[in-house]
C-alpha cells in the first residue's frame, strides 16, 4: 500500500502540536466529540483502530506519533489511526509532534511522502510562570517527588518551531497565545477554528464545550501529592480528593508559586533568552502575545505555607482507608515544593525547563 493511497483524497493536513500544557486535552476532546461537524466540513479527525486504545487515549494521537517508525510517516501513523477518509483535510492532534525527534521526522518525510500537500502546523505558546506552575503540578501528579534540584540544563521545548517555517514556508506555522483575552469569545476552540480560517465551524461544534479534561489542582492538592513517592498512591489520593476535600483546598488563596516580583523577573529573564527565537517566529511583541505583565493577584498574593499538622492528619486518614499502600508519605517539610521552585527560578532563569522536560518525557495519564 503506497503513501499516495494512504492519503487518498487529502489536499490539506493540519497538525495541532500542542505545545504541552496549553489546553491540548480540551481541544482533542472537542475534536473527538464533534467529528460529525468536522466531517460536514470535509475534515477527518481519525480515531484509533484499536478500541481499547481509543477508549484510553480519546482524541490524543500521541501514541500514534510515538509509534511512528523510521521507514515512513504515513505507514507508521496508519498502523495506529484510521486514516481512510473521503474528506479533503486530515486533522491530527498530539503534543508529541512537538518533540524535537518527532518533529524532525515529520519535516523530513512530509515533502517526500506527500509532495504538494498543503500542510499547516498550529501551536499555542504559554507564558513562563504559568507554564512553570502547571508543569510542576502535573509532574508531581504523575511522577515527581522530593526536592527539585536546579542543576540540570533543560531542553527548550519550543526551540525547533522556526524549523517548520524554514522547511515548509511561512504559511506552514500558525502560532497562537495561550491567553484567553486574545481568543474570540474567550474560547480556545473558537480561536483554533478562526486561526485556521474555518469560518462558521465553531457554531457547529456544540458538543463538549464546557468539559474539563484535566482536573485543576490547588496548592494544597499539589503539596499533598508531592509527599507521596509511588504513582499508585498518587492515583489513589487523586481519587480520594473527590469525596474527601483536604483542609484549606477551597480557601487557600496563594495561586502561584512565586511572588509577583519574582514571577515578573522570571518572565523577563526567560524572554531575554528567547528574544531571537521570537524574532525568527515573527512575533513582534511577545510581552503582549504571552501576556507577561499581567498580575491581577499582585495585591492579594501570599506565599503558600501548608498547615502541616492538619495535612499530616489528612494523609494519615487517607492511608488508613487506602488498601495496601505501596509507600509511606515522605517526612513533611514546610513549603518544600514552594521553596524548591523559588530556588529553581532564582539560581537559573532557564532551569525551570527541567521540570517541564521531566514531565513531557515518560509522563503517565491518570
Amino acid at each position: 500500500m503506497t503513501s499516495a493511497y494512504r492519503l487518498s483524497g487529502y489536499r490539506a493536513l493540519v497538525l495541532h502540536i500542542g505545545v504541552y500544557k496549553t489546553g491540548s486535552s480540551h481541544l482533542q476532546a472537542l475534536f473527538l466529540a464533534n467529528r460529525a461537524a468536522l466531517a460536514a466540513r470535509s475534515i477527518h479527525f481519525p480515531p484509533y483502530r484499536d478500541p481499547g486504545m481509543a477508549q484510553r487515549r480519546g482524541g490524543n494521537h500521541s501514541m500514534a506519533v510515538l509509534r511512528m517508525g523510521t521507514n515512513g510517516l504515513w505507514p507508521g501513523l496508519s498502523e495506529t489511526l484510521d486514516l481512510a477518509s473521503p474528506h479533503a483535510t486530515l486533522l491530527l492532534s498530539a503534543e508529541d509532534f512537538a518533540r524535537p525527534d518527532r518533529l524532525a521526522h515529520v519535516l523530513d518525510r512530509l515533502p517526500v511522502e506527500a509532495p504538494g500537500l498543503d500542510s499547516r502546523f498550529i501551536a499555542y505558546l504559554r507564558r513562563y510562570d504559568h507554564l512553570l506552575e502547571s508543569a510542576y503540578a502535573q509532574a508531581v501528579k504523575h511522577r515527581e517527588h522530593g526536592p527539585l534540584e536546579p542543576d540540570a540544563q533543560g531542553v527548550r521545548f519550543h526551540q525547533d518551531l522556526p524549523r517548520i517555517r524554514d522547511r515548509l514556508g511561512h504559511r506552514a506555522l500558525i502560532l497562537r497565545p495561550y491567553t484567553a483575552r486574545h481568543w474570540p469569545g474567550g474560547q480556545i476552540g473558537q480561536d483554533f477554528t478562526t486561526a485556521l480560517g474555518w469560518t462558521g465551524l465553531w457554531a457547529q461544534m456544540t458538543e463538549g464545550r464546557e468539559a474539563r479534561q484535566n482536573v485543576g489542582l490547588s496548592r494544597v492538592h499539589t503539596h499533598l501529592l508531592s509527599r507521596l513517592t509511588a504513582v499508585a498512591d498518587k492515583q489513589a489520593l487523586l481519587a480520594y480528593f473527590s469525596d474527601h476535600p483536604p483542609p484549606g483546598a477551597e480557601t487557600q488563596t496563594s495561586r502561584f508559586f512565586l511572588s509577583p516580583a519574582t514571577r515578573r523577573q522570571l518572565n523577563r529573564d526567560c524572554l531575554k533568552q528567547d528574544a531571537a527565537m521570537f524574532r525568527d517566529l515573527g512575533i513582534d511583541d511577545p510581552v503582549d502575545f504571552l501576556d507577561l505583565e499581567s498580575f491581577p493577584d499582585a495585591d492579594s498574593w501570599t506565599p503558600f505555607r501548608p498547615d502541616t499538622p492538619a495535612l499530616d492528619r489528612y494523609l494519615q486518614q487517607f492511608f488508613d482507608r487506602h488498601q495496601a499502600p505501596t509507600a509511606a508519605a515522605r517526612p513533611a517539610a514546610e513549603g518544600t515544593d514552594v521553596e524548591n521552585v523559588k530556588l529553581l527560578a532564582a539560581k537559573s532563569p532557564g532551569a525551570w525547563q527541567k521540570i517541564f522536560n521531566k514531565f513531557k518525557l515518560g509522563r503517565k495519564k491518570t
